[in-house]
């Protein structure tokens, strides 16, 4: 029975196994590493089944790896497990110690894997805060040159034989992991019986300790090899630089959903937090699409407090904080300036500070200033200054080129320009311009104003186009007045016109019209297609007339014989608009009190028109016999091509 418990008779190739500690944060992890394609070599072991393949060559496996968890003190030896009937093969480890055949202790060998030996892991006396450090030793085989190939030995043996040139590659790919992962548990690293614990140890201190123990690593890591880890590891103790991406902590890229932090090769950085103790300097700052102020912004000459000095006759020295080398105050003597305290956190603090200018200390970026008295700032209490208080200038006591003073409110909600400032209390002419709510101010008290709404106040202005719309956006057309229509104007070199946001208007007859056609010389009224009637005496009427008077006798109201006609006239807008009238838009009716001859004498006289003779018959079967009275009622219409107004009217006999 085979009972070979280590053979470093094989070979894995370079690069093909490496292995991370403390995987995912936990110590007793180990990840393995196998790139695709890694094979592992076996020198032919007969008595067990393992022979050269049939064109001489030896057999190969396909490595893979299977992650560890060292959850146990005891050691842990790492095989390559071989299936017997296939070319596959895994990275795994166990705490039984294997023979090449599978067995332990002779005993049960495996009739599916051959057992390869390519390294350990020691015991630790502790899974938490060890004293004692595990050990490994990771083995990537030796071997011959197969049987038949004597004459090209040179060349197997270049293949095959693990070198100090060729150890570099395996150890940078292993070491690497080692470095970044937690030392406090891996006390010794041993590759093809190479102890590298200076790079385990000693890598962080920048320097390698030369002795025969650990060569090949230390002359390794020097010259054009230390070169070439520098290409991929950045260094701790000089400038160095890299085109990848550098993360820390769990970095996700995004503005909305991301995380940690990440320097970008192309200078972009992304973090969750930026915190500026001085000042922070940009060529260009991109705010979010929506920028939200509160409180008050003003474009002024400012600055900070940074320290306050109370002096003996009562005024304050102000030092102001510089932004920048020789950064000197815009403050001038004589400025009337204020700052705020809004301290609502701590102490509760809420209150302003007045003062003026009675000189300035450039050199040392220092204003001397003295309080206005309670009785002369706004709300009746003057404060102290204090240190952190941003204060700007809001006037000036005698220079009137700095008694102006824009400011933006989100409390008053306005905009606002003040000129002609002397002192903390305003007056109303210090308010030049206001855009937003307006003040209630004197000048506004007489007039409409909605003081929840906003408007254009300005004390002067130049307006080269003047566009009105009303709330709908329709444009406003301003009325130009130009007094009583005359067909002399109308004729002249200044005719009545019409412009996109001008109309001339005339008044005629107690009635404002309004042009509609340039240059028409027709005269105001209706059916005119220069002119519409805007504002006068809308009503349309109608007046029925007689043409023989209103009185007559018994001669004249003789059977069949017309005794008198009645005309009906319309007028509009103060004119007479009867020829407008059609016939057919006159109805006439008659009231006698017997309805069934009142409707057919409606019927027979239906064709009257704006004219309706009359004969006795036409006053009724009872006139005259009785008290009984009759009345006509004519109803008109006036039609314009769109709509139709409707007047009335009757006259009693």
């Amino acid at each position: 029975m085979i009972t070979d418990y280590q053979s470093n008779a094989y070979r894995i190739s370079y690069q093909g196994v490496s292995m991370t500690e403390n995987a995912l944060g936990n110590p007793n992890l180990i990840q393995v590493g196998v790139v695709p394609g890694c094979t592992i070599m076996v020198v032919p072991q007969k008595s067990y089944g393992i022979d050269y393949l049939p064109n001489g060559e030896y057999r190969s496996w396909t490595l893979t790896g299977y992650n560890t968890r060292l959850n146990r003190t005891e050691a842990h030896y790492i095989y390559a497990r071989l299936e017997r009937d296939s070319g596959d093969a895994m990275v795994l480890f166990s705490v039984n110690d294997y023979a090449t055949d599978g067995s332990i202790g002779g005993e049960n060998p495996s009739k599916d894997f051959y057992y390869i030996r390519i390294g350990s892991i020691t015991a630790t006396d502790s899974l938490e805060a060890a004293t004692l450090d595990r050990e490994i030793t990771l083995d990537y085989g030796k071997l011959s040159t197969p049987a038949g190939n004597d004459q090209d030995a040179a060349g197997w043996k270049e293949l095959f034989e693990l070198t100090a040139e060729g150890l570099i590659r395996p150890l940078k790919r292993f070491t690497s992991f080692i470095v970044q992962g937690t030392l406090s548990i891996i006390g010794k690293l041993v590759i093809n019986d190479k102890q590298i614990t200076d790079v385990a140890r000693q890598g962080d201190d920048g320097s390698f300790v030369e002795s025969d123990e650990n060569l090949p690593t230390t002359k390794l890591l020097m010259g054009k090899y230390l070169d070439e880890l520098r290409k991929r590891l950045l260094s701790k103790d000089r400038e160095d630089q890299t085109k990848f991406l550098l993360k820390f902590g769990e970095f996700i890229d995004s503005m909305i959903a991301g995380k940690g932090a990440g320097i970008f090769p192309d200078g972009r950085g992304q973090f969750e937090k930026l915190e500026v103790r001085s000042a922070m300097i940009v060529k260009e700052l991109i705010y979010n699409r929506w920028f939200a102020q509160e409180g008050n912004v003003t474009y002024s000459e400012a600055g900070t407090i940074e320290r306050i000095e109370l002096l003996e006759d009562g005024t304050y020295d102000l030092y102001l904080r510089r932004r920048w080398d020789n950064d000197i105050t815009a403050i001038k003597e004589q400025d009337v300036s204020y700052g705020s305290v809004n301290n609502l956190n701590s102490k509760g603090e809420y209150y302003d500070s007045w003062f003026r200018v009675l000189s300035v200390m450039q050199a040392e970026n220092k204003i001397n200033v003295v309080l206005y008295p309670d009785e002369e700032v706004p709300g009746g209490k003057n404060y102290p200054p204090a240190v952190g208080m941003v204060i700007t200038r809001r006037g000036n006591a005698v220079d009137e080129e700095r008694q102006g003073f824009w400011y933006i409110s989100s409390y008053e909600g306005c905009i606002c320009m003040l000129d002609g400032v002397t002192k903390p209390v305003l007056e109303e002419s210090n308010y030049s311009i206001i855009i937003g709510k307006l003040k209630r101010l004197e000048l506004f008290d007489n007039l409409p104003i909605n003081y929840r709404q906003s408007y254009v106040y300005c004390r002067g202005i130049a307006i080269q186009d003047l566009m009105r719309i009303d709330y709908q956006g329709v444009v406003i057309v301003q009325l130009n007045d130009r007094g009583f229509w005359s067909l002399e104007v109308a004729q002249s070199e200044n005719p009545y016109k019409v412009g996109k946001d001008t109309v001339d208007t005339v008044w005629h007859y107690g009635c404002r019209w309004k042009c509609l056609v340039s240059g028409t010389t027709d005269e105001p009224r209706y059916a005119s297609t220069g002119w519409a009637m805007i504002e006068g005496n809308p009503a349309f009427t109608i007046d029925i007339d007689s043409e023989n008077g209103w009185q007559f006798d018994g001669s004249q109201l003789q059977e069949g014989i017309v005794f008198t006609t009645l005309h009906v006239t319309g007028q509009l807008y103060n004119r007479d608009v009867t020829d407008s009238i059609l016939d057919t838009d006159v109805t006439w009716t008659r009231d006698t009190g017997n309805v069934s001859e009142d409707n057919a004498w409606a019927i027979k006289r239906a064709d009257a028109g704006k004219s309706l003779t009359l004969t006795v018959d036409d006053l009724g079967i009872e006139f005259g016999r009785t008290k009984t009275v009759c009345t006509f009622k004519a109803r008109a219409l006036l039609r314009d091509g769109q709509t139709f107004e409707v007047a009335e009217n009757e006259i009693t006999f």
